[in-house]
């Protein structure tokens, strides 16, 4: 004889119940997440900015002057610079070859952790 059966068995339900309260835990933990990693990317492309703007500034001075810095913090350098959400620091490296000059400039978050590294040239031409 068979039986026709018309609704969930028992295990069937069991089974839907722990994947919903899967999803509906681990939402929370996802979004949380993603916020974390939008705030960082957000102090990264700032800092990308800023290390744009100290490459123009280094490399438009003449080629004797071209020199290197110790780290400075980006609120407290007279640049120029102001309005930014983040307290970084930058760095400006130097390295002579004949007559090119390379500039690295690199920027830290308030940890001294790395954010950014630029890479630039000056020529003596």
């Amino acid at each position: 004889m068979v039986v026709k059966r018309l609704a969930f068995s028992m295990i069937e339900l069991i089974f839907a119940i722990v994947i919903v309260a899967v999803a509906v835990i681990s939402l929370p933990i996802l979004a949380a997440t993603s916020t974390d990693t939008t705030v960082s990317s957000e102090e990264v492309e700032e800092a990308l900015f800023k290390a744009s703007v100290y490459a123009i500034q280094t490399t438009d001075k003449a080629f004797g002057s071209v020199t290197t810095t110790s780290m400075i913090s980006a609120q407290t350098q007279s640049s120029g610079l102001s309005g930014y959400k983040f307290n970084q620091k930058y760095k400006v490296d130097v390295t002579q070859n004949g007559d090119i000059k390379e500039v690295n400039i690199t920027i830290y978050d308030t940890n001294n952790n790395e954010l950014v590294k630029l890479y630039t040239y000056k020529f003596n031409i």
